[in-house]
């Protein structure tokens, strides 16, 4: 999760209709995770300023397991996050904690709840 200053979060657009998420990547198998998450967003040269990592959900699909490693970032100038994109596109957004969490999926609220509120 990318916190903005004054209480602001970056998400993005998962389907070009409003439908929002938090910034993520599918990571290869021995991949190191907070290497992938420093490097999920485009537009900062250092990469994204990973501070910790938060929790790791664990699911089992039927042809694999699932590890989401869900990390928190330092706190971002508006600036800095307004330079933000992804790597295929995908809108990405500032809003506010209050006008974002509503708006997530169910699964990226419960997460982003988790980052917020440990």
């Amino acid at each position: 999760m990318i916190p903005v200053e004054n209480h602001r979060l970056v998400v993005i657009d998962t389907s070009g209709y409003g439908h929002l998420g938090l910034p993520g990547t599918v990571v290869p198998s021995g991949t190191d995770p907070a290497e992938a998450a420093r490097s999920t967003l485009l537009g900062r040269e250092a990469g994204l300023p990973i501070t910790d990592c938060v929790t790791v959900e664990r699911t089992q699909t039927r042809r694999r397991q699932v590890n989401a490693h869900l990390f928190r970032t330092a706190t971002l100038t508006h600036h800095e996050a307004a330079a933000l994109r992804t790597r295929d596109g995908t809108l990405t957004r500032i809003l506010a904690q209050r006008d974002a969490l509503p708006l997530l999926s169910t699964r990226a609220r419960e997460r982003a709840l988790k980052i917020l509120n440990p």
